[in-house]
């Protein structure tokens, strides 16, 4: 912030379940989870200013 600089972030949207296994690696479901990325992405939608989930004293002020 002091640099002037923004905070820009994408993730999976919470909608999308998370694995059962975190250790376990299905191709097809990284695969999804890739593809629902990349579309996140492209489309522009799915940017944010800030981390989700934040509590309110959490969040940082913007001077803009």
């Amino acid at each position: 912030q002091n640099a002037g600089a923004e905070f820009r972030m994408i993730a999976i949207p919470d909608e999308i379940s998370p694995t059962k296994d975190a250790l376990k690696f299905d191709p097809a479901r990284m695969q999804m989870l890739f593809e629902a990325g990349r579309k996140l992405g492209r489309d522009g939608a799915g940017w944010r200013n800030e981390p989700p989930r934040l509590e309110k004293l959490e969040r940082i002020a913007r001077s803009h």
